[in-house]
């Protein structure tokens, strides 16, 4: 196949992948428009360009979603909320108790953990792993009041997770920052606040007494800018205070 050739086809693949949804990193290609742009004889050196770009947007551990296919599908939606002003959030999880686990069983039990972690979040809307044991939902059509029930759905998945190693029980929650699209944001600036507010929730769930029974700790700021902390306690999915913390900012 010649360059110009194969250029065409991985540029085909993209646009493919730009004009669609990202979902679970397998976007949808036009294998037929590809095949007869490159005639029979090549159809097989097509379908590996289309799978090694595919590879290329999955995460290899987990099977969700990259940050590269993130990044893709983020950058989409938010030229479809801005054209059409409509409603956009991101949520960051990031995993709490996960250190502990590495350091108690090994990486390599880490890893079992982070895909069952995956396994537990899928068909949560668009779910990328974003690096580590950091997790990226991007929520179209969704406002920050029309969270709440994703939210509570992904920490029901993780309050299922119990891992065993030796006499030892380990367990996982989460620390979730909520945040909305505002005017002229770009994808970078709502994940940059999606993010310092997931790290609000870390620090303010280390607060919490009796750790054992800390589920997930979620931020967001209502329409007043306050960030507003609620506390999720494990075994059953509701707050375990009657009043969040409430951050004015």
């Amino acid at each position: 196949m010649s360059k110009d050739v194969a250029w065409e086809a991985a540029h085909l693949t993209q646009t493919e992948i730009n004009r669609r949804e990202v979902k679970r990193g397998r976007p949808l290609v036009n294998r037929s428009r590809i095949a007869e742009q490159l005639g029979d004889t090549h159809i097989e050196a097509a379908k590996k360009i289309i799978e090694a770009d595919q590879d290329a947007l999955t995460d290899p551990l987990t099977g969700l979603p990259n940050r590269r296919a993130l990044d893709l599908y983020l950058a989409e939606q938010v030229r479809i909320a801005e054209r059409y002003n409509r409603p956009l959030t991101v949520a960051m999880l990031d995993l709490n108790g996960f250190k502990n686990i590495n350091d108690t069983a090994g990486h390599g039990f880490g890893d079992l953990v982070l895909q069952a972690v995956a396994g537990y979040l899928r068909g949560t809307d668009f779910i990328a792993r974003y690096g580590g044991d950091e997790f990226t939902v991007v929520l179209p059509e969704t406002s920050i009041t029309q969270t709440d029930p994703v939210v509570k759905r992904i920490l029901s998945g993780l309050n299922k997770y119990e891992g065993r190693y030796k006499e030892e029980i380990l367990r996982v929650g989460a620390s979730i920052g909520v945040a909305a699209l505002e005017k002229k944001m770009t994808p970078v600036d709502l994940l940059n606040n999606a993010d310092k507010l997931m790290y609000k929730a870390k620090e303010d769930g280390k607060k919490i007494p009796r750790q054992e029974w800390l589920l997930g700790s979620v931020a967001y700021r209502n329409n007043q800018e306050q960030i507003i902390i609620e506390h999720y306690e494990r075994g059953e999915v509701g707050s375990i205070f009657e009043e969040p913390t409430i951050i004015n900012s």
